[in-house]
């Protein structure tokens, strides 16, 4: 339907026209706009904040959490690669490089993650709060348990 679309706009004399072919799923998840019964305030998009970041290749003296719990692990395009926790951190030798002491894989929601789905979410994992990044993996921010707590709707 999108290339017929496009080509409509096109014949209505639209002249910024795109066929965003990954679809709509895709472009929310990448934390675009959108409209609709479920706008972006009621997305977990619009609750990021900032986490200290470090990179793979950094050496722990060197990482600066200021009263954070964790730091976020980015590569050089700014895809995550892990966390690592203040624990870590501080009882690490500072010249151990970050890449041999964060913890691999974390679980990472997308920017369109409707807020009383992550609310649910952290209630029933017990987890304080979610990763955020788009769906190539590129760091957003995080999403605490605080943030959600106030904004959640009840799940019906």
């Amino acid at each position: 339907m999108s290339p017929r679309a496009a080509w409509r706009l096109e014949q209505l004399q639209f002249e910024q026209v795109y066929d965003y072919v990954l679809g709509k799923t895709a472009w929310m998840a990448s934390g675009r706009h959108v409209e609709g019964s479920l706008g972006d305030d009621q997305r977990v998009g619009a609750l990021v904040q900032p986490l200290p970041t470090c990179r793979v290749d950094d050496e722990v003296g060197g990482v600066d959490l200021g009263t954070e719990p964790l730091a976020v692990v980015l590569d050089d395009g700014g895809v995550l690669m892990g966390t690592v926790s203040a624990k870590v951190v501080a009882s690490a030798l500072p010249a151990t490089l970050v890449e041999d002491v964060m913890t691999t894989g974390p679980s990472t929601f997308r920017p369109s993650l409707p807020i009383h789905e992550a609310f649910h979410h952290v209630e029933e994992h017990g987890v304080p709060r979610l990763l955020i990044t788009t769906l190539d993996g590129h760091w957003v921010g995080v999403v605490t348990r605080d943030a959600l707590a106030p904004t959640a709707t009840p799940r019906s």
